[in-house]
């Protein structure tokens, strides 16, 4: 039967196992995902050597630009070269034309070196010549014109009225000043005369320095009133008057006694100025300064050092142009000092310190009484109240005790000229200028009891006896009085 054949032929066919399909499947899989990643690293790959392509083709354009540059600026290098070279050589060709032009100028600028230098020299003689001179003719002087430009006298009677002439020097060559032009007034009245100089605001007017005594005054009357009120005002302007302006004082009293010798030849002056009285009055004027003549004088004051330490303080003053006795000393410094200095205590134990060579020129004997930081110094010491260093002071000369008296009564007002000219201290002005009173004061005190000291002491009388000759022959009848001094 057919059946059973078809039967068989199934019983006898080979079974189908799907395993290995499945193997091969997943083996195929793999096999292709690996494939898919290799392909997308590949084309990563590619995009980055595309991008690094593309940043190599703007580096090369960059280069190709820089390089460009770089030609261009090679190039104009080359033309400044070119011209650098060019220029030098032009400039070597010009040196090498200058050179000689060098030498000779050199050579003529050394010429007119020694000239120079020969004539410093000349100068700087006749300078000192020039200053030899004023100090052995004080009196020299030149000017070019002297007017009165006005004069007008006051409505008082003759005896009493005051004229008042208004002068003016053109071109005054005097006390080694040269003045364009100074004007100045002068008054007559009582038969007294005098000046009159007037300065600005802030100026010393033709003076070198305005007097502290008329500080707060434009006007500088130098008149004597012979008003015991104004007495002391006028001495302490006379005394406080530079050196230089002094000199200048006496020259004009010379310049006007010529002048009015002369009048009115040399003088333009108008009809009302009565030169016989001015010249009168000035020569009572002259006679009046000459009592000044001793004042130690000098131009300017500055304050050098001020040292201040717990028991010691100093004021280190330099006066320039000190002028006395008729002697002049273009410098001149000291020292103005304190020791022994306590809290709330100052100016018991003042002192005047004369360093070497800067501070000795005034004196004809100066000698190193001590030392100290600054070198040797000459040093006078008070004690207040009343005592001093009698033994430096007897050591010192005559001439050199005359100066430091002088000196020392123009001590407050050197300090006071300080003061005005805004110098400004650590300590009160007024405590150092009380210090220089007070050493006025006690070297007064001193040199009064030295005087009185060494005034010789007249001798006493001695008694004179009366010898009453004695007789032995005839017996003398005592009188009253010897009775009453026997019974007594």
């Amino acid at each position: 039967m057919h059946l059973g054949n078809d039967s068989a032929a199934a019983a006898t066919a080979p079974s189908f196992d799907p395993v290995p399909l499945i193997a091969d499947y997943q083996a195929l899989r793999m096999a292709n995902d690996e494939q898919t990643q290799l392909a997308c690293e590949r084309q990563a790959v590619l995009l980055m050597l595309v991008d690094l392509s593309e940043q190599q083709a703007l580096k090369n354009s960059n280069l190709i630009a820089t390089y460009a540059d770089l030609t261009r600026v090679r190039d104009q290098l080359g033309q400044d070269r070119d011209a650098v070279v060019n220029q030098l050589a032009r400039t070597k060709q010009e040196n090498e034309l200058l050179l000689p032009q060098l030498h000779q100028v050199q050579e003529e600028l050394e010429h007119y070196f020694l000239r120079h230098q020969d004539a410093q020299r000349r100068v700087a003689d006749a300078d000192h010549r020039w200053a030899r001179m004023l100090q052995r003719s004080p009196a020299y002087c030149d000017f070019d014109s002297i007017d009165v430009i006005a004069a007008e006298a006051s409505e008082a009677g003759d005896q009493s009225a005051t004229v008042t002439a208004t002068w003016r020097i053109g071109n005054l060559t005097a006390a080694g000043r040269n003045l364009p032009q100074l004007d100045f007034k002068t008054v007559v009245g009582n038969g007294l005369a005098g000046y009159v100089i007037t300065r600005q605001d802030g100026t010393a007017g033709p003076l070198i320095r305005w007097p502290v005594a008329a500080a707060d005054q434009t006007e500088l009357n130098l008149v004597f009133t012979a008003a015991p009120a104004q007495a002391m005002q006028e001495q302490a302007i006379l005394h406080g008057i530079a050196t230089a302006d002094w000199d200048l004082l006496q020259t004009m009293g010379r310049l006007l006694d010529s002048a009015l010798d002369n009048a009115p030849d040399v003088l333009n002056a108008p009809a009302n100025f009565q030169p016989q009285a001015l010249r009168t009055g000035l020569g009572k004027l002259a006679d009046s300064f000459a009592q000044f003549a001793s004042t130690l004088r000098f131009d300017t004051v500055s304050l050098k050092r001020e040292q201040v330490n717990p028991d010691y303080e100093h004021l280190w003053l330099r006066l320039s142009n000190l002028g006395f006795a008729g002697k002049r000393w273009a410098e001149f410094e000291f020292r103005l000092s304190c020791a022994n200095v306590r809290p709330k205590k100052f100016a018991t134990h003042p002192k005047l310190e004369f360093p070497e060579h800067i501070g000795q020129a005034p004196f004809t004997a100066w000698f190193d009484e001590s030392f100290d930081d600054f070198g040797a110094k000459m040093e006078l010491r008070f004690a207040l109240a009343d005592a001093m260093d009698i033994a430096v002071w007897q050591r010192l000369s005559d001439p050199d005790r005359t100066f430091l008296e002088a000196h020392i009564a123009r001590l407050p007002a050197i300090l006071a000229t300080l003061e005005v000219s805004g110098t400004k201290l650590r300590r009160a002005w007024a405590d150092w200028i009380a210090m220089a009173v007070d050493v006025q004061r006690v070297l007064t005190l001193r040199m009064a009891a030295l005087e009185l000291a060494l005034r010789p002491v007249p001798p006493i009388p001695a008694p004179v006896l009366s010898l009453v000759p004695v007789t032995t022959s005839v017996a003398a009848k005592p009188s009253a009085a010897a009775k009453t001094r026997k019974a007594k």
